[in-house]
């Protein structure tokens, strides 16, 4: 079974809630704090989690669909990768301030050949800050 985007589908945005112990490569962009991880567990795609927070007093937009992702196979070949989103849920939310969330996001790579290495491009997440490629490449974290 494929993994869903967790969204608040109800109140279109992130809600504050307790942040999980953080794991994976730690980003800042503007008033987006967080960690990015792969995902371990997962053997069809892989699977990238966001934990991130406003640390600013108002809230800002959080632009997971401006995610760009790339694997690299054992050759060191790198592929463009698709997001897995067949609702169309991924978008751009507001997260109040002082609010934490976090998203796991499936991507798709080229068919029979096994990811090395995952990259995202975390560059453009905070709306309200400046867009520049930011690219994170996580380890595989242990299911």
């Amino acid at each position: 079974m494929r993994p869903m985007l967790i969204a608040c589908a109800l109140a279109a945005c992130y809600h504050a809630g307790p942040l999980e112990e953080p794991a994976g490569v730690p980003m800042s962009l503007g008033c987006i704090a967080g960690h990015v991880a792969r995902r371990g567990d997962e053997s069809d795609g892989a699977v990238i989690r966001y934990a991130f927070t406003n640390r600013c007093d108002r809230p800002v937009i959080v632009d997971l669909s401006s995610a760009r992702a790339v694997g690299r196979d054992a050759a060191g070949c790198e592929h463009e990768l698709t997001v897995y989103d067949p609702r169309h849920e991924i978008e751009p939310l507001p997260i109040d301030a002082r609010s934490s969330g976090s998203e796991d996001i499936e991507y798709l790579g080229v068919a029979g050949r096994e990811l090395a290495q995952i990259c995202v491009d975390v560059g453009a997440l905070d709306r309200s800050a400046p867009r520049a490629p930011r690219w994170i490449c996580p380890d595989v974290e242990a299911p």
